[in-house]
């Protein structure tokens, strides 16, 4: 290992015992400076934190223990990729969000068939975050989507000019869910104001048959909804319906 260079003068440095630790004490023969050599295991730190985090392999298998991994990358949980602006532009644009931490934060994610674009860590899915995500990304031509958490008040600020197909599930779990998903397919099909109040009137006797069914809290949290989702979906459909716009629900 070559000898440290005297970080006040540039000079090469030479031994001259050790601390009370036993640290290698190093001083400069030209102005008389010293200091001792610290190994920066940072970059090591971090690998090792990267590794686990896109790997497969649990922390008790990483060849050292648990507690002492946690130990070594703590400080890393502290730090969020920025991802550079997306100034490509792009015929569809995927865009939903994935909870962590028992529901306490999600990472909003535009992504393409082909990679991640942009993410944004925010609170709740609503249309002051999302429209922050949206500004790092040039406007594609449709906006693939659930419809939910103030998707169009964040697309009327941020990107005007594109459309949006709201997906739905295919296979939902519940009766409510089945019956929306019949009317919400329904919808592709109006092509004139009359089909459309007949599908309003549709839509409107499942929001009172279901009402009682989504206010039904969460037996873990009360402040939660038990069909969130469901009735995040129906909110999707009541702004789809107050905009008049959209590409359809596949």
């Amino acid at each position: 290992m070559p000898k440290p260079k005297c970080k006040v003068c540039g000079a090469a440095m030479m031994k001259n015992g050790k601390t009370k630790a036993g640290t290698q004490r190093w001083r400069c023969g030209r102005c008389g400076a010293s200091s001792v050599r610290k190994i920066d295991s940072a970059a090591k730190a971090l690998a090792m934190f990267v590794r686990w985090l896109l790997g497969k392999l649990a922390q008790c298998e990483l060849g050292i223990p648990a507690r002492t991994f946690r130990d070594k990358t703590a400080r890393f949980w502290s730090l969020w990729p920025i991802l550079p602006a997306c100034d490509e532009a792009h015929h569809f644009v995927y865009m939903d969000g994935i909870w962590l931490v028992r529901n306490k934060a999600v990472v909003l994610i535009a992504c393409t068939d082909a990679h991640v674009i942009g993410c944004h860590l925010a609170k709740s899915e609503n249309a002051k975050d999302r429209a922050c995500l949206m500004q790092g990304i040039a406007p594609p031509d449709v906006l693939v989507c659930d419809g939910a958490g103030g998707i169009g008040k964040a697309m009327r600020a941020a990107w005007p000019e594109t459309r949006i197909q709201r997906c739905a599930t295919t296979r939902p779990k519940t009766q409510a869910g089945v019956d929306l998903y019949a009317v919400a397919k329904d919808l592709m099909r109006v092509e004139d104001s009359t089909e459309a109040a007949v599908w309003m009137a549709r839509f409107q006797g499942w929001c009172a048959e279901y009402e009682g069914f989504l206010r039904e809290r969460s037996e873990t949290d009360r402040h939660k909804y038990r069909h969130e989702r469901l009735g995040k979906a129906r909110r999707a459909l009541v702004e789809l319906c107050s905009l008049g716009r959209g590409a359809g629900v596949a």
